[in-house]
C-alpha cells in the first residue's frame, strides 16, 4: 500500500514543525526537500537536531541541499539567540557589521539591553555612518540613548519623547535643520502628536530632510489636515453657531425716555442739588456773566421762578421779585469755662 503524500503546505501555515521533521523520513525525495524548506521557513530552530539526523543518512542530492541550507538558515539564528541569552558583547558587537538589516537591528537592541558601555563605541561607529539604513542608525541611537551615552544629536531624540510640548517641538526642528535622514520615523510618529504646533514643526522637518519616505509622510500629513479642514461640522455644532450668531444680531430693545428725578434741597443731602433745568435757562445772571455752581441758588422742586422781561417783545409788568432771605443772625459767643 502507497503512503500517503503529506501536504507540506498545510503543515507549514500551521507551523506544524513535528508532522515536518515526520516528513523528513518519508520516502518521497521530493516531499523530504519541501519538508526541510518549510522547516526553515517557519524558523524551527527548535528542531535543529531533528533535521541534522536526517541530513546524516540523506542520499538525494536535492533533499541534502535542502536539509544543508536549512541547517545553516536555524543554526545562525541558533547562535543568534544564545548570544544574547549569554550577553556575548563580543559577538554582538561583531554583528553590528552584518550585510543582514535584522541581524544589525537585533544586535544593537540587545547591546542597549545589556548595559554595558562598552559597547558605546562601536554603536556610535554605526550611527554616524552615513551609508548605513536609516533604521540600523536608528537602532543604534536607540541603544546608545538606553546606555546614556549618546551623543547630543541622538538626545533629540529622547527630546521627542518629553512631556514638554516646547521641547518636542524644539527637537524636531533641529532635527530638520540637520536633515536626520535616521530620524524620519520618530519623526513620522510625532506627527500625530497633542499639540498641533508641534505637528506642523515636524512635518515641516520631514519636507527638509527630503528623503522619499519623509516626504511621503509630510504629503500624508498634509493631505488629512486638507481633509479635515473641508469636513463639515456636525449638525447640532452648526445649530448652536446658528443659535449664537441670531442672538448676536437681534436688535437691542428700545428704551423709553429717562425718569424726571426729585430734585431735593441741600438741607436733606450732604451734597448741594444742582438747579432744575427751567431755572438754569430762565434765569438772568447779573452784569452779563453766569454764576458759579457755588452762588447758585437753591430752589425747592415747588418753586417757580418769573421769567425775565425782553424789553425788546414785551411791554408786561415785571412780576414780584424773588424776596431775599434776611442774613443770618450772629450766633451767641461760647462762654469760657475755667
Amino acid at each position: 500500500m502507497p503512503i500517503p503524500i503529506p501536504n507540506i503546505w498545510q503543515m507549514q501555515q500551521q507551523n506544524d514543525a513535528d508532522g515536518l521533521v515526520e516528513a523528513l523520513r518519508h520516502p518521497d525525495p521530493s516531499v523530504r526537500r519541501r519538508a526541510a524548506g518549510s522547516l526553515r521557513a517557519i524558523g524551527a530552530w527548535h528542531v535543529l537536531s531533528a533535521i541534522e539526523s536526517a541530513l546524516a543518512v540523506e542520499s538525494d542530492w536535492q533533499a541534502h541541499a535542502a536539509m544543508s541550507s536549512a541547517i545553516q538558515y536555524l543554526d545562525h539564528d541558533v547562535h543568534i539567540e544564545q548570544m544574547v541569552k549569554a550577553k556575548d558583547l563580543r559577538g554582538l558587537t561583531k554583528m553590528l557589521g552584518s550585510g543582514q538589516m535584522e541581524d544589525v537591528l537585533i544586535a544593537a537592541a540587545a547591546l542597549g539591553d545589556l548595559g554595558d558601555r562598552r559597547a558605546v563605541e562601536p554603536l556610535i561607529i554605526l550611527f554616524r555612518n552615513p551609508l548605513a539604513p536609516s533604521k540600523t542608525r536608528l537602532a543604534a541611537a536607540e541603544a546608545l540613548l538606553a546606555l546614556e551615552s549618546a551623543p547630543a544629536v541622538v538626545t533629540l531624540l529622547g527630546a521627542l519623547r518629553r512631556d514638554d510640548w516646547q521641547a518636542r517641538r524644539n527637537a524636531a526642528a533641529v532635527l530638520g535643520q540637520l536633515q536626520a535622514s535616521w530620524a524620519v520615523e520618530p519623526l513620522t510618529a510625532t506627527l500625530n502628536d497633542a499639540m498641533p504646533v508641534v505637528r506642523k514643526t515636524a512635518s515641516a522637518a520631514l519636507r527638509r530632510i527630503g528623503t522619499p519616505d519623509a516626504l511621503s509622510a509630510a504629503s500624508r500629513y498634509d493631505e488629512q489636515n486638507r481633509r479635515s479642514e473641508t469636513r463639515p461640522l456636525p449638525a447640532h455644532i452648526l445649530e448652536t453657531v446658528q443659535a449664537e450668531n441670531d442672538r448676536f444680531n437681534a436688535p437691542l430693545p428700545r428704551t423709553g425716555p429717562l425718569s424726571t428725578g426729585t430734585v431735593r434741597l441741600a438741607t436733606e443731602t450732604n451734597t448741594p442739588a444742582a438747579p432744575s433745568a427751567s431755572v438754569a435757562m430762565n434765569a438772568v445772571p447779573p452784569s452779563g456773566t453766569l454764576p458759579t455752581p457755588a452762588a447758585a441758588p437753591v430752589i425747592a422742586p415747588d418753586l417757580a421762578l418769573p421769567t425775565a422781561p425782553d424789553s425788546s417783545t414785551s411791554t408786561a409788568a415785571p412780576g414780584p421779585a424773588v424776596p431775599t432771605p434776611p442774613p443770618a443772625a450772629p450766633s451767641a459767643p461760647i462762654p469760657k469755662v475755667e
